[in-house]
């Protein structure tokens, strides 16, 4: 699947992980919607999205995201956000958007805080060989 983001399983059909680039342009984010609808409509359960939104230099055009699809499906488990702590005003607008869609949204700094929730919370246990390929800096 070629993509002008990054999509991978962590779990295989259970967790995947998708890394936006530093500039999100609305066909980039119309994208990114409609592969994770693919992906959720493929799904005969929830699956965990982790964001990683570490590089991003803008933020997407709200009325764009708040129009997204994939976060009102009914496979979508929790979404999890990495590298919003270094901006305050896109962890607020994140915060917003879950909220509209009513899912279960967290903010991380980083994938060995995400890693840890997911296993706190559902008992996922990523592996360390995983782990260690995503504990460097982007």
């Amino acid at each position: 699947m070629t993509t002008n983001f990054e999509f991978e399983w962590i779990v295989e059909d259970l967790v995947c992980k998708v890394a936006l680039p530093q500039n999100i342009t609305d066909s980039i984010l119309d994208e990114y919607d409609q592969v994770l609808l693919d992906v959720l409509e493929h799904m005969t359960h929830k699956i965990h999205l982790i964001v990683d939104l570490r590089l991003i230099k803008n933020m997407p055009n709200l009325n764009l995201a708040r129009k997204m699809k994939h976060p009102y499906h009914p496979n979508i488990g929790r979404v999890l956000m990495v590298g919003l702590n270094i901006n305050p005003i896109a962890r607020f607008m994140a915060s917003l958007l879950a909220q509209m869609a009513g899912i279960s949204y967290k903010s991380f700094a980083t994938y060995e805080e995400t890693f840890a929730y997911l296993n706190q919370m559902e008992g996922i246990a990523i592996s360390s060989q995983v782990q260690g390929r995503y504990d460097a800096n982007p």
